[in-house]
């Protein structure tokens, strides 16, 4: 029998359970053991699943700050062009200096960092509040509403990874247990078996590929 570790992946454990599951039907002697290893099956796929879908989505929630960062890069860069038009092209204009005191492009580098937080709510205030830029208004507060859900979905994905991180130390409790119990479970077989070790070496997937041959479950899938 070959044990299981911490560097087998769930697809492994879930097939070494598996075939345990499938061996176990043709010796009578061992029914008490089935349900265990139904149950472990079941708790792995289950907590492993869990995982997953929290790790999933924590990735949508990065992919939506990303497009929502996208859309600020490209509102803050209209507004740049718009606020260039009005001031007659002149870069160095006050007004035009107070809104971008530097390239818009250099300032909008991070996605949804500090930096850019604080440039477009300095756009997006300034906009507001004095009426010199009262005809790109309407445009700084779309960017302000695009920055407030950029704010909102980071908030969201700081929940998410959270989730992702408690999910996965749960599974790998369960891993850690089911490990445990599938590799006692040789010795438990011996118990009830006794001097029929070749047979139930047999109830045991072939973790991994072996010069000698073997009486457990063939090779191993690749990759795993």
């Amino acid at each position: 029998m070959q044990r299981l570790t911490a560097n087998h992946s769930y697809n492994t454990m879930s097939r070494a359970l598996r075939f345990l599951d499938l061996r176990l039907v043709r010796f009578p002697e061992l029914a008490e053991f089935h349900d265990l290893v139904v149950t472990a099956r079941k708790k792995l796929a289950e907590e492993h699943g869990a995982h997953v879908e929290a790790q999933e989505q924590r990735i949508a929630a990065t992919a939506e700050i990303g497009a929502l960062d996208d859309g600020i890069d490209g509102t803050t860069l209209t507004l740049s062009s718009a606020a260039l038009a009005l001031f007659d092209r002149r870069r160095e204009d006050p007004h035009y200096r107070k809104l971008f005191p530097q390239a818009a492009s250099t300032l909008l580098t991070d996605v949804g960092g500090e930096r850019q937080e604080r440039f477009v709510g300095n756009v997006c205030a300034t906009l507001k509040t004095d009426d010199v830029y009262a005809p790109l208004r309407e445009k700084g507060l779309q960017l302000e509403r695009l920055a407030e859900q950029l704010k909102q979905a980071q908030a969201r994905r700081q929940d998410l990874w959270q989730q992702e991180a408690a999910q996965g130390a749960k599974y790998q409790m369960t891993a850690d247990a089911i490990r445990r119990e599938y590799n006692a479970l040789f010795h438990q077989f011996m118990l009830r078996m006794p001097g029929r070790e070749a047979e139930i070496d047999t109830l045991f997937l072939q973790l991994s590929p072996s010069n000698h041959k073997t009486s457990g479950g063939g090779e191993a899938p690749v990759g795993e």
